[in-house]
């Protein structure tokens, strides 16, 4: 089924995010899985793991995934990516973040941030970020939250969390809401 590529960017545009749909067939979503638990134990050069943390950040695993670059470079989700931000693509990072289960909420934290708060990429409004889930998310397991409409304001300033973190925060207001995805 094709996305509803009118609908998808009008709450791109006026929420800042938009669900495109499932763009990983069965088959590649078995395989992510195996790649992201090949990639878990072994943390990459880019990687900043704080001990006992319980998310994981594996970076730029295109350069070691043929599985993961097909997808990325070829996948089903590249026309919509074209339609909202124009045909002149380029992949600039590929990420798995696994939370690990543990039920402490607090080790497995990831700030409220805007991606772009971690690196400068401009223009700003030509940056998508296209999140799929491998596993059921909700509230209960690690789902992201967003801000509708927060991309109005620009790129806030970020800051440190704390001192004993390389995570960025950003002052919000409201509680935000969850993204469940199947």
């Amino acid at each position: 089924m094709q996305p509803n590529l009118e609908s998808i960017s009008s709450s791109y545009h006026h929420d800042g995010f938009a669900f495109i749909g499932q763009i990983l067939d069965p088959g590649e979503i078995a395989s992510f899985r195996a790649e992201e638990a090949r990639f878990r134990p072994a943390p990459m050069r880019n990687d900043q793991d704080a001990v006992g943390a319980r998310t994981l950040f594996r970076s730029q695993l295109c350069s070691y995934s043929p599985v993961i670059r097909a997808v990325a470079t070829n996948g089903r989700h590249l026309d919509t990516v074209s339609a909202l931000i124009g045909p002149d693509i380029a992949l600039f990072y590929t990420q798995f973040v696994t939370k690990l289960p543990d039920g402490d909420f607090a080790r497995g934290e990831f700030p409220w941030h805007q991606d772009l708060g971690y690196v400068a990429i401009e223009p700003l409004l030509k940056a998508i970020t296209v999140w799929v889930a491998l596993d059921d998310v909700d509230e209960t397991n690690g789902c992201v939250w967003v801000q509708p409409g927060s991309h109005h304001g620009g790129l806030l300033s970020h800051q440190q969390a704390h001192a004993d973190t390389w995570h960025l925060t950003v002052p919000v207001t409201g509680d935000g809401i969850p993204v469940r995805l199947k």
